[in-house]
């Protein structure tokens, strides 16, 4: 293949348990070896979302949580981007998982999960006392908050331009599962009509001292 995968690293992608665990049963294999492109097997099998894989992997004495690839983007952080919620819950109860670990680009994981809008993944990792919800990235230079804030304008947006009332209130608030995105609007108070989506009024209406904590 050319690529630096070995059989531990090819069974994790395609998610084979069995072969995972024979594999790891065999004196002085190596967990952490990684592709050529640095990915690791513990890597690739939380890309793909195969918790039962990550479960195994994990369970390894010297598995290296952290490994970044070459692009420096860990595990914690592809899962986040993926929005695979049960193996990020996985990584997080591994001691010493670095949960503001930021790729090559400044992104961190947090950060990765609100610009995609996955608000599971978001409650998840606001959970974490040591997370850094202002932290910034290298391109846009844009903080996590004013992420969430962008993603919940454009819900209302979408809402508003698609003609549908039960739509639009929706998206005043959006909710998740574990996320909760709190918005006093003037629709929700006295029934009459919100601001227009992206108007300097839903600017105020939504604000980020106006986002409560994580509900789980």
């Amino acid at each position: 293949m050319g690529d630096g995968a070995t059989p531990l690293w090819i069974a994790a992608k395609q998610g084979q348990c069995d072969v995972v665990g024979l594999v790891l049963a065999v004196e002085g294999v190596q967990v952490n070896k990684a592709s050529n492109r640095g990915v690791t097997p513990l890597y690739v099998a939380a890309q793909e979302g195969h918790g039962d894989v990550v479960r195994l992997l994990l369970a390894m004495e010297g598995v290296q949580v952290n490994k970044a690839s070459k692009r420096g983007v860990t595990p914690l952080y592809v899962d986040a981007q993926e929005d695979h919620g049960d193996v990020v819950r996985l990584l997080l109860a591994m001691e010493g998982v670095q949960v503001n670990k930021a790729s090559k680009r400044g992104v961190t994981q947090l950060l990765m999960a609100a610009r995609k809008g996955h608000g599971d993944v978001v409650g998840l990792l606001l959970a974490i006392k040591s997370v850094q919800v202002n932290k910034e990235d290298k391109d846009r230079k844009q903080p996590v908050l004013g992420r969430l804030q962008k993603y919940q304008l454009e819900h209302a947006d979408r809402a508003s331009s698609s003609g549908s009332a039960s739509s639009y209130r929706q998206a005043w608030p959006v909710r998740h599962t574990n996320l909760h995105f709190d918005i006093d609007t003037p629709s929700r108070r006295s029934g009459r009509h919100a601001p227009a989506p992206g108007s300097t009024a839903a600017q105020r209406a939504f604000s980020p001292s106006k986002l409560t904590h994580a509900v789980f």
